[in-house]
């Protein structure tokens, strides 16, 4: 995965997505549930919103350090896509627990945390977006699809099908 060169502005344009929202409050219709690796410390929300809660840790030092909760920012990682000769991206959120970085697409927590739980390598399951758009990662939008489901979807969308 690249970060995005790209400004995030010009891909959005005027569409209001809930990850942009970082208001610490619950949006209306917004569930959260708890990241299993992050220990109570960590939520991801029914449209996509990753927070944190107020906590004190220890850092490498030795040293107590307060760390105030919240809305955590999405970075748009592209990847060069060989087949359609195009950049396709998704949002990734990274959380760091216990001093380990941990991240992960937003929308396969989304889809793994409110809807069933799945192993990329056993199941060979992709989680594709029913409107295409890699920014609207509601649970709503989400479903399972197959390798082959994704390259179609990534060659209909350059192509305009």
């Amino acid at each position: 995965m690249e970060k995005s060169e790209f400004k995030l502005d010009k891909l959005i344009g005027n569409k209001k997505y809930p990850f942009l929202i970082l208001t610490y409050e619950s949006l209306p219709l917004e569930e959260w549930k708890e990241i299993p690796f992050g220990d109570g410390y960590f939520e991801i929300s029914n449209l996509g919103r990753v927070r944190s809660h107020d906590r004190w840790t220890i850092n490498k030092k030795g040293e107590k350090r307060f760390f105030k909760g919240r809305i955590y920012r999405q970075p748009f990682y592209k990847q060069y896509n060989h087949t359609v000769g195009d950049y396709i991206g998704e949002l990734v959120c990274t959380i760091t627990f216990c001093g380990n970085p941990f991240r992960f697409y937003v929308h396969r927590m989304v889809y793994e945390m409110f809807v069933r739980a799945l192993s990329f390598k056993e199941d060979k399951i992709m989680i594709l977006h029913k409107d295409r758009d890699n920014f609207n990662n509601s649970v709503e939008n989400l479903y399972e699809g197959t390798f082959n489901d994704k390259a179609l979807k990534i060659y209909q969308s350059k192509r305009g099908a």
